[in-house]
């Protein structure tokens, strides 16, 4: 993996943050809390790749919180730092993988070597032989209680490696407990890692408060996009009423939200009768 070339394409032209300045260089083990769309895995990555250099680890491992959301960042990295650079693994990565293959070779897909070879990048990311590799955190966690067939040689390759965790905050109290353990532990291993989030539950700030450096999106935490106003009026209210088909016309975009099925149709009606059931009307329910 050639670190320096990976860089501009993370950046892709854009300027940075100040918090994706300073966590370029921090410790082993750090917190990273911004706001959502303020560029948090592009930090991450940024620490990442400074990371193997510093303290001399080949690997990355990004632990996402389901299946989904792995698929996601896998998409986004391998267009970054290549697919013979970048594995998947959790529990309907083949699947993944197999349709992703299907999709690019078109026409040419040959079900018996290609299947095997997709077994082959299977394998790859379940034991995190890749240069980067994302998968889910239950399989990360099997990994140190040797709960798959492989997990003595997925350990190994863990313990040369830096790991990102990702929404740290998505998980129930349960989970989190069982986290701060692993956490813990990877300390104690020496393995560097970085925990990312919007938020953390403050029993985890306590609990890490003393072994992290801390990196916190300052600017974006102050910055407002939007403000929101209470108005004491229902919204059938005809002031409010008026307010939503002026805006309507103006051609604003207006979401409405109601508490219920019923109060939702109810609205819908009232604004098609405002224009006469017009199909010409752009408003959906």
């Amino acid at each position: 993996l050639k670190i320096d070339d990976c860089i501009p394409k993370i950046l892709a032209g854009k300027e940075l943050y100040q918090f994706q300045k300073d966590i370029f260089n921090t410790s082993k083990f750090v917190t990273l809390f911004a706001p959502c769309g303020r560029g948090k895995t592009e930090a991450a990555l940024l620490w990442a790749l400074n990371a193997l250099k510093k303290f001399k680890r080949s690997r990355i491992i990004f632990a996402m919180p389901t299946q989904t959301t792995s698929n996601k960042i896998y998409d986004r990295l391998r267009g970054i730092f290549g697919e013979e650079n970048t594995g998947l693994y959790h529990g309907r990565s083949f699947i993944k993988l197999r349709d992703d293959m299907k999709k690019d070779r078109s026409n040419d897909f040959e079900e018996e070597k290609d299947i095997y070879y997709i077994k082959s990048e299977t394998f790859k990311g379940n034991v995190f032989i890749k240069p980067i590799t994302i998968t889910t955190i239950d399989h990360l966690l099997y990994a140190f209680v040797k709960g798959f067939r492989q997990a003595d040689f997925a350990l190994g390759d863990l313990q040369n490696s830096v790991i990102i965790f990702d929404e740290v905050h998505y998980y129930e109290k349960l989970t989190l407990e069982h986290l701060l353990t692993l956490f813990k532990l990877l300390i104690d291993m020496d393995i560097p890692h970085l925990l990312m989030s919007g938020t953390l539950p403050d029993f985890m700030l306590k609990e890490l408060s003393n072994c992290y450096e801390h990196v916190i999106d300052e600017e974006g935490l102050r910055f407002k996009p939007f403000n929101l106003e209470y108005c004491e009026n229902s919204i059938f209210n005809n002031v409010v009423f008026k307010e939503i088909i002026n805006n309507y016309k103006k051609g604003l975009t207006q979401f409405i939200i109601l508490n219920s099925v019923k109060e939702a149709k109810l609205f819908y009606l009232k604004l098609k009768e405002e224009f006469n059931y017009s199909d010409e009307i752009n408003m959906m329910l």
